[in-house]
């Protein structure tokens, strides 16, 4: 089939009958000859005077030449076409003050030129001239020009992935033709021809020293000025580079400061690297790395070293500045945990301060066997006697390993006071505020509390261990005990005590920013004003949260999370599982949470939904693999979980097996005086607590029936204002202000920078919009809302 021409190239066609001079500078494979056969036909075949110049051999044959042409534009007619292809084969032989003259004779008709390569250097000799430049970009194929082309060609494989295409060639007009031909698309059939294609037409085009520059580039994902000249070895961007640059396989990034290679290069270029040999690839990497390294892009060299397996290089980046989000949690777990088993012991007594910092990343996603290998490893080695940094290293060495002996209070106090006293009043390198207070695990009660009877205790304890730990890492776990007590305060039913200490410890963990101390105190007031009846206090809560969502962390993806579960919670206690995050409802957990802190916390919010899904059997067998695995030595988390079974026993109909489960559960609290779970599923357990109270535990019955009449009265005030249709018609300022920007078409991250919060604040904001409203969706809002 004839070539399709790109449809900015048709556009220009007004453009081309009016321009007297008309350069197309692009690579081979761009379609230039064919774009000549599309000038050349707007005017009669009579009025074409057409140049084709050859591979020239010599000065001598180039100036002979290049006189017939001067000669055959002298003599031209005025509405002549003059046509000039392959004009490059003429610079390497003519001077450029000769070649000036082409542009500089005054002709009446239009002079078009076609070159394979021009660089800037080339392109000075038109500076005085204007002229319309016609590069390798305007002839690369966009999405629509793929398109058309692929149906003219009856290609419906190369139509279906035409964006597929499109990131794979850049748009390269020669690749596309190829692919339209097969009729296939697969990763296998565009890299095959596009590797021949590179081959043949773009790299034997290359001098050798382009060849070594583009080799050294091409670990890059962006190049700036800067990383070229670093891998290249220059003070400057040369002509060669420009070159290069200018080439249409090359993206200029939006921000103008950066370029790209299209995927197809990159990866010809990869292949072509690996083909010098092992050392040249591996010294190119390497450079690379360190580069990345040097301009504080850690992850980007992590990777870069990986694949090199050059673990000194590893532990030389500065593994604190490292931040773990939703797209490169899988991957940078598994990078650092490759670094902890195989990282040679040598290397990581020679770099024991990044080496700590590897284990305490470790450690946030539950790798403990890992954590404490490479402890006893830094442990082992000692660096100089009475020497600053062999202080620092112990001391950095007791901190972490105290992490190894929770929830054992007594234990990590022994070793806070030694850490204390080497730190000398100086503050960890390793464990800074900024981290997500035990990454993610929020329930101090139930990760604290590990003996019964002894919660008060226990409480003393972890004011002391928060204490030291505070005062060497600059805040990390301020207001932690503060919410042990609140938490303890909250479920023996004392509600002052409760909000007194909440805000107790919102007011410590805002001090240090310590975002998941403040999400879990938060909660505790939402708690306190769901007993109150209180639904706009309790929607304050939710605004608390949010502000710790958007404090600056080492792990957002955790806070995230964290923030997540305790929506999922709280949703679930009003009876509104579905308006939680999916993962949490559909307990959607990746390989990364399972062994997490958090993860305990997270399968908690994921029982509740399937209580309120109804999903009773499901609940049950989880719950049962959970104590299978031998869960226990925690009586609060084992309190919670046999309620929950007892009330999913109960809807199946074993009330025998309820009763029992229940008993278990009063067993676990009951010594600390624990007791609000029991009131709070009292009416999904249809009075089993009430009279499992009144028979084996007379002495709670008075605070038991006095919590359970408030818990009532509140959370059917709650309850109601977030059920449809029941909230008043008028908007509050705010709601009417995101209102209004999401009729207008205005997605919610749109909102949330426009408003300066976070996407879950506008959702929770929507819902309530939604509710007041009587709509079930944002297509009504437009509708709805009567300004």
């Amino acid at each position: 089939m004839n070539y399709t021409i790109p449809n900015r190239i048709s556009a220009l066609t007004h453009m081309i009958r009016s321009a007297s001079k008309i350069v197309v500078d692009a690579p081979s494979g761009f379609g230039k000859t064919s774009v000549l056969s599309h000038f050349t036909a707007l005017i009669p075949k009579s009025k074409h005077l057409d140049f084709a110049i050859p591979l020239l051999e010599s000065g001598r044959i180039a100036e002979e030449l290049y006189e017939q042409v001067l000669s055959g534009i002298r003599i031209a007619d005025p509405d002549t076409m003059v046509v000039i292809d392959d004009f490059h084969h003429f610079i390497p032989w003519i001077p450029k003050s000769q070649l000036k003259q082409l542009f500089d004779f005054s002709i009446k008709g239009t002079l078009v030129i076609t070159a394979m390569r021009m660089d800037r250097d080339d392109l000075s000799v038109l500076e005085t001239n204007e002229f319309l430049r016609i590069t390798g970009t305007d002839l690369s194929f966009t999405l629509e020009d793929i398109q058309s082309y692929s149906r003219a060609a009856a290609s419906p494989a190369c139509y279906e992935n035409a964006a597929e295409i499109l990131a794979a060639t850049g748009g390269w007009p020669a690749a596309v033709r190829q692919l339209a031909r097969t009729n296939a698309f697969s990763p296998s059939s565009y890299e095959d021809i596009m590797n021949r294609l590179l081959e043949f037409v773009f790299w034997t085009a290359l001098s050798d020293k382009e060849k070594q520059i583009l080799l050294s580039l091409a670990e890059f994902d962006r190049l700036t000025v800067s990383r070229i000249c670093a891998a290249v070895e220059c003070d400057s961007i040369t002509a060669e580079i420009n070159a290069l640059l200018d080439h249409p396989f090359v993206i200029r990034q939006e921000d103008r400061n950066s370029y790209a290679f299209i995927p197809a290069l990159s990866h010809f270029l990869i292949r072509k690297r690996e083909a010098e040999g092992t050392a040249f690839e591996e010294a190119v990497i390497r450079r690379t790395a360190n580069i990345l390294a040097s301009e504080g892009k850690t992850e980007e060299a992590l990777h870069a070293y990986l694949k090199i397996r050059d673990y000194d290089g590893m532990l030389s980046c500065d593994l604190s500045e490292l931040k773990i989000t939703t797209e490169n949690e899988a991957k940078l777990m598994t990078l650092l945990k490759d670094i902890a088993f195989r990282c040679p012991s040598n290397i990581v007594i020679t770099r024991p301060m990044n080496s700590l910092r590897l284990a305490w990343m470790l450690l946030a996603y539950g790798n403990n066997e890992e954590f404490r290998t490479i402890l006893n490893i830094v442990a082992s080695h000692t660096l100089m006697p009475s020497s600053p940094e062999a202080t620092r290293v112990e001391a950095e060495t007791l901190l972490l390993r105290s992490f190894t002996f929770h929830p054992d209070l007594d234990a990590m106090i022994k070793l806070l006071r030694e850490a204390h006293a080497l730190f000398a009043g100086e503050k960890s390198r390793i464990i800074r505020n900024d981290y997500p207070w035990r990454f993610g695990d929020y329930s101090m009660i139930s990760s604290f509390h590990t003996k019964k009877g002894s919660a008060d205790d226990e409480a003393e304890k972890l004011e002391e261990y928060i204490r030291l730990l505070s005062a060497m890492t600059g805040g990390y776990g301020c207001g932690a005990d503060a919410l042990f007590r609140t938490e303890l305060a909250y479920h023996r039913g004392d509600l002052v005590e409760t909000e007194i200490l909440a805000n107790k410890a919102i007011f410590l963990a805002e001090s240090s920013k310590q975002s998941i101390i403040l999400i879990a105190a938060a909660m505790m007031l939402a708690e306190v004003m769901l007993h109150n009846g209180d639904t706009e206090g309790w929607k304050r809560t939710i605004l608390i949260m949010d502000k710790a969502v958007q404090y600056p962390a080492r792990f957002p993806l955790i806070v995230g999370r964290v923030f997540e579960t305790v929506q999922c919670v709280l949703f679930c206690e009003l009876q509104r599982p579905m308006d939680s995050a999916e993962w949490l409802v559909k307990g959607l957990f990746t390989d990364e949470l399972t062994h997490a802190p958090i993860f305990g916390n997270a399968v908690y919010a994921h029982l509740n939904c399937l209580l309120h899904l109804g999903e009773y059997v499901k609940l049950i067998g989880i719950l049962q693999g959970i104590r299978s695995q031998g869960f226990s030595g925690y009586p609060f988390a084992m309190f919670l979980f046999y309620l929950l079974e007892s009330v999913a026993q109960m809807k199946l109909g074993n009330r025998v097996k309820a009763t029992a489960l229940i008993e278990a559960a009063a067993g676990e609290a009951l010594p600390d005086g624990i007791i609000f779970p029991l009131v709070s599923f009292s009416w999904l357990l249809k009075g089993l607590p009430d009279a499992f109270i009144q028979k084996k535990e007379p002495s709670f019955t008075g605070r038991f029936n006095e919590i359970k009449e408030r818990f009532a009265s509140g959370w059917i005030v709650v309850s109601k204002d977030f059920a449809p249709n029941s909230l008043p018609g008028n908007l509050t300022p705010r709601e009417k202000e995101i209102a209004k920007m999401a009729a207008a078409g205005l997605r919610n991250a749109e909102i949330a920078d426009a408003l300066g919060v976070t996407e879950n604040t506008i959702r929770f904001h929507l819902r309530s919009i939604f509710q007041k409203l009587a709509i079930d969706r944002r297509a009504k809002l437009a509708d709805a809302l009567k300004f």
